[in-house]
């Protein structure tokens, strides 16, 4: 939303955010729903870190060995690879909207 407003940085920096939000339940499924999120979304900004984002991903899919969400990540790897901007369908997933929620509030909005 914020990228449709021109605020690209601050998209970013809200995504980078989410994943941080997401490493504090230090739960991997949950880490893991918001890399996906995130590079998914970070296609519309900077492709070269949604691809490493999407590569960290499909490792950490692999590591927990789930059939979905191994093959939701090579999805997204692939999706990556192969387009300069991201589409406007994504494969979002519900830990990137928890992650975002439950974000702190930023000190200007206190």
């Amino acid at each position: 939303m914020l990228a449709t407003l021109n605020q690209p940085k601050a998209a970013e920096e809200l995504l980078r955010q989410a994943i941080k939000v997401a490493e504090v339940t230090k739960h991997p499924v949950v880490v893991l729903e918001a890399m996906l999120g995130v590079a998914d979304e970070m296609l519309r900004h900077d492709r070269s870190q949604a691809r490493q984002l999407a590569e960290l991903a499909v490792r950490l899919a692999d590591i927990l060995k789930d059939p979905a969400l191994i093959e939701k990540a090579h999805e997204l790897q692939k999706l990556c690879a192969n387009s300069e901007r991201r589409p406007d369908v994504g494969i979002a997933t519900p830990a990137l909207s928890a992650a975002i929620a439950l974000r702190p509030a930023p000190p200007s909005a206190r």
